[in-house]
């Protein structure tokens, strides 16, 4: 009994389309998603203050790396630095200053996907 259930998932499995192709063929009013505002009690969740390139650093190593390196950037708003991490390698700088060169960390090791800031023990 338990080897038909096997078989009979085996061969469900291999008349389903790939995923990719059920994700390019989904839409997005077949599924239950709730949409969210934008707004919460009449103020935004966020907006656009000014754009910035990220620093040419930043950028060269990115464009040396592999397409699938992890990515990722945010901003470090109470002590005025951004942020950027590609692959194993952190940038962090002051944004909005043109000659500022981001402080490199790079350990080598499992790709940086988050970064934390924690206030100095007095």
């Amino acid at each position: 009994a338990t080897s038909n259930k096997i078989t009979e998932s085996v061969n469900t499995l291999r008349t389903e389309p790939p995923l990719e192709t059920q994700i390019a063929n989904g839409r997005t009013d077949q599924h239950a998603y709730q949409q969210f505002s934008r707004e919460v009690r009449g103020y935004p969740l966020a907006s656009v203050l000014r754009h910035a390139s990220l620093p040419p650093l930043v950028q060269e190593r990115y464009q040396r790396e592999p397409p699938n390196t992890e990515c990722y950037c945010g901003i470090a708003e109470p002590i005025g630095r951004a942020w950027a991490s590609v692959g194993s390698a952190l940038f962090i700088w002051r944004p909005g200053i043109a000659e500022n060169a981001p402080v490199v960390y790079d350990h080598g090791g499992a790709p940086i996907v988050a970064v934390g800031w924690l206030k100095p023990m007095p």
